[in-house]
C-alpha cells in the first residue's frame, strides 16, 4: 500500500506550479500524513515550503484532514520569530490540500541533539527561544500539546547562533475556540509513536491541559539539549506513559551534564504536580534570562581590573601609622607603664593586660570528654549513627548547589558542635562534643523535614548517591554509592508511597 507521501508525489512533481504561483523545486521530506516540498514563489522570488496532503479518496483519513485544518487555523493567528509562519493555503484541481509556509534551511532539534551535545550557551539560547514561542502561543490561547524535538526546527546563522522555529500545531488545543471537541478524536488517532516520551502527566491521564503541559515537554527538551540524551528512555509507549504518570521523579541519568545553575529551572519544568510546575512560559523566559545574565556576570567578573569597584577605604596615611605604632611600642616598653609577670620559664614578661595571651589552651578547655556512664555512651553512639542520616536528608534539599558547598552544608552539625564546644569551655557533659554533636544532628533531621517532606523525597530520588558519584571507580566507592542510593530511595518511599528500593 502506498504511503500518503508517495500518493502526494504522484500529483505534485518538480516543475509543477501549485496554486498558480508556487513553482515546485523538489521533495524535502515526508510526514505521517503527507509530503513537504521546497518551492519558489514566482511573485516574490522567495523560497517557501509547501506541505500537502493526498485526496481523501486516496487514503487520507479524517484525522489527517482535521489536524491539517487545525494547524492552518492555529498558525494563521500566531506571529512570532520563533514560530513557523504560514503564507497561504488552498486546494489543487486534484483535491490536494496544501499549506505554504516559510522555508527553513536547517534540521530538527532531534537530529541536532543526536549528532552532538550543544554547548551550554547554545542549549540555553535554544531553550529560551522555544519558551518565548510558547509564551506567544499561550498568550493567544493556543496550547501546542505535541511539543517534541521533531517539531522544532533549528537553523544556524552566519554568526554561529541558532534560530529556532516551532512547528506542527495540528494537535493544538484552542483555549478560546469553540470547536475543541473535535480534538478528542484527533488525540486518540493521531498521537505519534515518539510523542509519549514528551507527554505531560495530566495529558497522559486524559485530564485538562494548559500552558503547564507544554512547559513539562519543554523541560524534557531542555534536558535533551544540554545532555544529548532523552530523559525518558522507555522502549514502549506503555512504559513511557508510566514514567510520566508515576509519582516518582524522572530518573535523569545524565543530570551531571546539566550545569548546576540551570538545574533549578529544569526541575521546576518537569515537576509531576501541576501546582509545583511553572504556570506560564513568561516565567520560564524571565528565569532563563536571569540565568544567562548571571552566567555572563560570572564570565566578565574575573576580567575586571582590581579595585575597579572604586571602594574608598579609610586607611590612615603611612606616616600616621608609623607614629601611632611608635607611640604604642613606647608605651609598652616604658618602665613606668609595664607590669612584669614571672613566667614559667623563669623570665620576666609583659603582663596579660598589655599584650595578647599567646599560651596554648589546656586540653580540658576543648572538652572532648569521654563518656563515663551508660547513658553517655549511648548518646555518643547515637550521635555518630545519626550523622550519616542527617547528612543525606538535609543535603537532599540542595540539589543544584556546588558539590563542595553542598558537602560543607552537610557537615554543619559537626562544625556547630565543635564551634560551640570551643566557645563554652566547660567540663560538664552537657557541653561535651558528643552531646553537642547529638543535639545538632537531631535539629538537622527536624529541619530537613520542616523544609518540606515532598521536596526531601524528590531530592533523594533525583540524585540518591551524589556524594560518592565522583569516587565510584575507586576501591569501595561503588559499595558506598550503593549504600547511599539504597538508603535514599528506601527513605523517600515512606513519603512518596513507593515500593522501597525503586
Amino acid at each position: 500500500m502506498s504511503s500518503p507521501s508517495d500518493i502526494v508525489r504522484k500529483y505534485i512533481r518538480p516543475g509543477d506550479r501549485v496554486g498558480g504561483r508556487y513553482q515546485i523545486e523538489g521533495f524535502i521530506g515526508s510526514g505521517a500524513y503527507g509530503a513537504i516540498f521546497s518551492a519558489i514563489d514566482v511573485e516574490t522570488m522567495e523560497r517557501v515550503a509547501v506541505k500537502a496532503l493526498p485526496p481523501a479518496e486516496d487514503g487520507t483519513n479524517k484525522t489527517a484532514i482535521g489536524r491539517f485544518q487545525r494547524e492552518m487555523k492555529v498558525i494563521s493567528r500566531l506571529r512570532h520569530p520563533n514560530i513557523i509562519t504560514m503564507y497561504d493555503f488552498g486546494e489543487t484541481e486534484h483535491r490536494i490540500v496544501y499549506m505554504v509556509m516559510e522555508y527553513i534551511e536547517g534540521e530538527t532539534l532531534f537530529d541536532l541533539c543526536n549528532q552532538n551535545r550543544l554547548d551550554d550557551t547554545q542549549a540555553l539560547h535554544v531553550v529560551r527561544q522555544i519558551a518565548s514561542a510558547l509564551n506567544e502561543a499561550h498568550t493567544k490561547g493556543v496550547i501546542h500539546r505535541d511539543l517534541k524535538p521533531q517539531n522544532v526546527m533549528v537553523a544556524q546563522q552566519h554568526n554561529g547562533q541558532y534560530v529556532v522555529k516551532v512547528l506542527d500545531f495540528g494537535m493544538a488545543k484552542l483555549l478560546s475556540g469553540g470547536d475543541d471537541s473535535s480534538i478528542v478524536q484527533l488525540t486518540r488517532e493521531g498521537v505519534a509513536v515518539g510523542t509519549p516520551r514528551y507527554i505531560a502527566p495530566e495529558q497522559a491521564r486524559g485530564k485538562d491541559v494548559g500552558p503547564w503541559s507544554d512547559l513539562y515537554a519543554l523541560g524534557l527538551l531542555m534536558y535533551e539539549a544540554f545532555t544529548g540524551e532523552r530523559a525518558v528512555k522507555a522502549d514502549t509507549i506503555e512504559s513511557a506513559i508510566i514514567a510520566h504518570v508515576s509519582p516518582e521523579p524522572l530518573e535523569l541519568q545524565e543530570i551531571d551534564d546539566v550545569p548546576q545553575y540551570v538545574r533549578p529551572v529544569l526541575f521546576k519544568l518537569i515537576e509531576k504536580k501541576i501546582k509545583r510546575r511553572y504556570q506560564s512560559a513568561g516565567e520560564v523566559v524571565r528565569d532563563l534570562d536571569n540565568l544567562d545574565r548571571r552566567r555572563n556576570d560570572m564570565e566578565i567578573a574575573p576580567t575586571l581590573p582590581f579595585g575597579s569597584d572604586k571602594l574608598e577605604l579609610d586607611f590612615p596615611e603611612p606616616r600616621q601609622q608609623t607614629a601611632e605604632k611608635s607611640a604604642r611600642l613606647k608605651s609598652i616598653n616604658s618602665a613606668d607603664n609595664l607590669e612584669l609577670d614571672y613566667d614559667r620559664y623563669g623570665k620576666y614578661a609583659p603582663a596579660a593586660e598589655h599584650v595578647p595571651q599567646q599560651r596554648p589552651r589546656r586540653k580540658s578547655e576543648f572538652n572532648f570528654r569521654m563518656p563515663h556512664h551508660v547513658f553517655e555512651f549511648l548518646e555518643a553512639f547515637a550521635a555518630f549513627m545519626l550523622a550519616p542520616a542527617a547528612f543525606v536528608l538535609f543535603t537532599a534539599h540542595f540539589e543544584g548547589m556546588d558539590y563542595f558547598l553542598r558537602l560543607f552544608i552537610g557537615i554543619l552539625p559537626l562544625v556547630i558542635a565543635i564551634v560551640v564546644n570551643l566557645s563554652v569551655r566547660s567540663t560538664d557533659w552537657m557541653f561535651s562534643f558528643f552531646r553537642l554533636f547529638f543535639m545538632a544532628n537531631i535539629l538537622t533531621l527536624v529541619l530537613a523535614h520542616l523544609m518540606g517532606v515532598e521536596d526531601l523525597a524528590n531530592g533523594l530520588l533525583r540524585n540518591p548517591d551524589w556524594l560518592f558519584k565522583p569516587f565510584v571507580d575507586l576501591p569501595g566507592g561503588e559499595t558506598l554509592s550503593s549504600m547511599m542510593r539504597s538508603f535514599s530511595r528506601t527513605y523517600a518511599s515512606i513519603w512518596r508511597d513507593l515500593p522501597p528500593g525503586r
